[in-house]
């Protein structure tokens, strides 16, 4: 299944993946710039450091990592 596939499934059903429940904020998040998933908002304020850029202060950096951070190559 591709990546956009799976968001229109679930923007379908309007059940947030992480969380399960019915949301209507649902969308791709992005973490330290890097593909967090699908989730709703909340889901993604709450899992990780950086909110996925839905604080004031925005989106992390990947300097900003406790550890390595390594792209991976496809």
């Amino acid at each position: 299944m591709v990546r956009g596939d799976y968001l229109r499934e679930v923007l379908e059903t309007g059940i947030c993946p992480k969380c399960r429940q019915t949301k209507k904020d649902i969308d791709e998040q992005y973490s330290y710039g890097v593909y967090a998933g699908v989730m709703c908002t909340e889901c993604a304020i709450n899992g990780f450091n950086d909110a996925c850029g839905h604080r004031p202060e925005g989106q992390g950096s990947p300097s900003e990592l406790d550890e390595p951070y390594y792209e991976e190559e496809y």
